[in-house]
């Protein structure tokens, strides 16, 4: 059953994937598409788990104490990522197609667009976008260097990867601020290179690179490269077809990229520079675990089903924690976490629990809920509705940036955003969109807008 239900996934997804290219105008990245794209690295996840039982059990389902290792569960949960998938398509579908006019001035006021230049083709136009791309770099990467001083510094942060949650604790603001500044001010400082044929555009474009992923996240690269190849789609030439050379390049990078990185969190940087063929084998041997597994999500599901088919609802408590968020933690030691994954955790290692909790009670870890936190509030019908919201909102945004004619900066923010796909609805979630939203603004407001009175 698990491999029948993973497949008609696969197929739903296909199929989505051929009404959105026929009713948009074959553009392949669409926000539909995009969102389907994501939707099939779980899928195919989840396939390859129920044709190796063996790998799933010791990969998979070890997660979990036995109580949740029940395959009628896991079932069940196929199913719920079945209905996921299409609900959030129809969101999505919908917000592209609607227009909201209290969402697009909510958008405006919040990007500011009322002092962006008018014609996108002009010289000052072009001028008047780098200067702005570059005063936020810059300020960015001050930041980021700030950033790293905390830290100890590059060769104490390399050192101590493993420890990386643990020692930027406090620090998540300053991380928010330059991730964002440099990505943002550095997709505008390349739109403006290529438009320039500058051979500046490499160059920049590697220590960009360098930049964002020296910390030893993954993350950040992953999402900078993706951002620009969606904003190129935008800005420059549409792709036509996904099955190019660089874009399969890219495909087969990402994957190792990403479980290469992780093995520094066993080992040190020195460690491995005297043992590249020890890493070489690790990565290649954690592929299964370190990045198949880690794609999918089935074990976070089969909590969340196991746990409320015996406990209650939360009907919303597990939002408490965005009320008390602004309090420091100095004045309310018992303030609940923003973070809600950290009840899924909990729950993962047997703990019943009701939000809201203060934080020192919980077990200190998190597993992301995603829009899983509809059902952990609301059951079913909160699935589906938090599906759709995250989908409308997701085409809408989208929406909004085409009726601006692909402004070179609502395009950037748009790809950096559309990496992640819908939004999460989570406390955490929210808090995150927010804040990447307040930090474009405050961008906007400081630098843009002086620069344009200057005209």
């Amino acid at each position: 059953m698990m491999i029948l239900l993973s497949v008609l996934n696969i197929i739903l997804l296909f199929f989505l994937l051929n009404y959105d290219y026929k009713n948009n105008l074959k553009n392949v990245f669409s926000p539909g598409a995009i969102f389907l794209y994501f939707a099939f690295l779980p899928a195919f996840s989840n396939l390859y788990f129920s044709l190796n039982p063996d790998s799933f059990n010791k990969i998979v389902l070890s997660q979990v104490l036995p109580k949740f290792r029940d395959l009628t569960i896991v079932n069940i949960a196929l199913l719920f990522v079945f209905l996921g998938n299409l609900v959030t398509y129809v969101g999505v579908n919908h917000g592209v197609n609607s227009d909201n006019k209290i969402f697009n001035i909510f958008l405006n006021r919040i990007l500011l667009t009322k002092y962006y230049p008018k014609k996108q083709n002009s010289i000052f136009y072009q001028n008047f976008f780098f200067k702005f791309g570059v005063i936020v770099y810059v300020l960015g990467f001050l930041v980021y260097l700030l950033f790293v001083q905390r830290m100890g510094g590059l060769s104490q942060i390399w050192s101590e990867l493993h420890l990386r949650s643990t020692n930027n604790a406090g620090l998540g603001y300053y991380q928010s601020f330059y991730m964002m500044a440099i990505q943002l001010g550095g997709m505008i400082i390349m739109w403006y290179f290529k438009i320039k044929k500058s051979k500046l555009l490499l160059p920049f474009f590697i220590l960009t690179i360098i930049i964002v992923g020296s910390l030893g996240a993954r993350g950040p690269v992953v999402i900078f490269l993706l951002s620009i190849l969606i904003m190129n789609h935008f800005l420059f030439k549409r792709v036509k077809a996904l099955f190019n050379f660089k874009i399969i390049l890219l495909v087969l990078f990402l994957p190792f990229f990403i479980v290469g990185i992780l093995q520094f969190r066993s080992n040190s940087l020195e460690y491995y520079l005297d043992h590249t063929d020890e890493f070489v084998d690790n990565t290649i041997d954690s592929f299964e675990s370190g990045f198949v597994a880690r794609v999918g999500r089935l074990e976070r599901d089969v909590v969340i089903l196991s746990y409320f088919d015996e406990n209650n609802f939360w009907f919303g408590k597990s939002y408490f924690g965005l009320i008390t968020a602004p309090i420091p933690r100095t004045m309310f030691p018992d303030k609940s976490p923003v973070d809600t994954g950290m009840y899924l955790r909990a729950m993962a290692l047997g703990d019943v629990l009701e939000p809201p909790l203060p934080v020192h009670r919980l077990r200190g870890s998190s597993w992301p809920e995603h829009n899983w936190v509809g059902y952990m509030n609301f059951g079913i019908f909160g699935f589906i509705i938090f599906y759709y919201i995250s989908g409308l909102l997701f085409g809408k945004f989208y929406n909004f940036v085409s009726k601006k004619k692909f402004n070179v900066l609502a395009t950037s923010l748009f790809s950096i955003l559309a990496v992640s796909g819908p939004p999460m609805l989570s406390s955490l979630g929210l808090v995150s969109l927010l804040t990447k939203f307040l930090i474009v603004y405050l961008l906007i407001f400081f630098i843009l807008i002086p620069l344009k009175s200057r005209k």
